[in-house]
């Protein structure tokens, strides 16, 4: 009789031990599944406020860095090493301001990218962001060099490092004053990418989008419009500005003078060939870098979150699962043993 009451009582055990066992296991998958996919060394692409286009695979690929895309601006974007706001055309409100100014004056990088006349809209939303961050950079609308089109006008910068042939295509202008510097200009000499340090970061902004995402022609491929994405979002740089900017890039300006007192002599024609020859294997060398970058990284962004974070859950979740194994056979021999008593 009191074996057969000894039975109710090594159930009830049983089934609290498993029913605590499947609790830890949904909490560890809970834990799992909504672990925080923002990760540091990562890049944001802002997609909200009608952005224009939120494709920037090549561009991550060559900051060697993972592309995080989201509709809601993040409150916190401090685990961001850089913010893309892909030619939104919906104006940013008040809050969205003041989170943007406060990651770039705490180091950020906002890249802001406008388009041609042909998008007004976008125009507008770059302009009123940079007026907000109180930057010497505005777009002037324009359509500037209209289907794709290469420039090699550089300037020096530490932007530019690595850089000596872009791919663009029907830009708008970008004005620079005050402090703010100009990084690319078109074939005819208009500036359309500039740079300005704001607080301890940088605000670039841009007067076409094509020249960073993916669709540049073949600006990743042939051009250095990847060392130029690499620079403003994966350059070892973390603390630039105009000044120290000049600093670094005194090495490249030498061959820009070169090319320029060389004219005066008769024999300006053979320098000149030469002169183009290196810049055209430069950015030839370039691509075959950015393509290692390709296999290192595309497969962090289809995780969605850190690696380490995964493998962390999944230790819980096997020790769960190890827990529930354990418990259950010790109670099946605990039981065992006390019938054959």
């Amino acid at each position: 009789m009191s074996r057969s009451l000894r039975l109710p009582t090594f159930l009830g055990i049983a089934l609290i031990a498993i029913l605590a066992a499947v609790i830890l296991l949904a909490l560890t998958t809970v834990a799992f599944n909504s672990r925080p996919a923002l990760a540091n060394g990562s890049i944001l692409v802002y997609t909200g406020n009608s952005p224009f286009s939120s494709a920037y695979t090549e561009f991550g690929n060559a900051a060697g860095k993972t592309i995080v895309t989201n509709v809601n601006l993040p409150a916190d974007l401090s685990p961001f090493d850089c913010v893309v706001l892909p030619a939104n055309q919906t104006a940013f409100d008040t809050n969205q301001k003041a989170t943007l100014s406060g990651y770039i004056n705490g180091g950020g990088r906002i890249v802001a990218q406008a388009d041609n006349n042909a998008f007004p809209a976008a125009i507008a939303t770059m302009n009123d962001l940079a007026a907000a961050l109180g930057s010497g950079l505005s777009v002037v609308p324009a359509l500037i060099d209209t289907g794709f089109n290469t420039t090699t006008n550089i300037d020096s910068s530490s932007f530019t490092v690595g850089v000596s042939s872009i791919r663009y295509a029907a830009t708008s202008e970008v004005a620079v004053s005050g402090a703010a510097e100009s990084l690319v200009r078109t074939k005819g000499g208009t500036t359309f990418i500039g740079a300005d340090s704001i607080g301890s970061g940088v605000f670039f902004l841009l007067g076409d989008f094509n020249v960073l995402s993916d669709q540049s022609d073949s600006g990743y491929i042939i051009q250095d419009n990847g060392a130029l994405a690499a620079n403003m979002c994966g350059g070892p740089s973390t603390t630039p500005t105009p000044t120290s900017t000049s600093t670094p890039t005194s090495t490249p300006t030498p061959a820009v003078p070169a090319a320029t007192a060389t004219p005066a002599p008769t024999a300006t024609a053979t320098p000149t060939a030469p002169t183009a020859a290196p810049a055209v294997l430069a950015a030839t060398a370039t691509p075959a870098p950015t393509a290692t970058a390709v296999l290192g990284v595309t497969q962090l962004p289809s995780t969605g979150g850190e690696p380490a974070g995964g493998s962390s859950a999944l230790a819980w979740l096997a020790l769960a699962i190890g827990a529930l194994i354990v418990t259950s056979g010790g109670l099946a021999l605990a039981y065992q043993r006390r019938r054959v008593r």
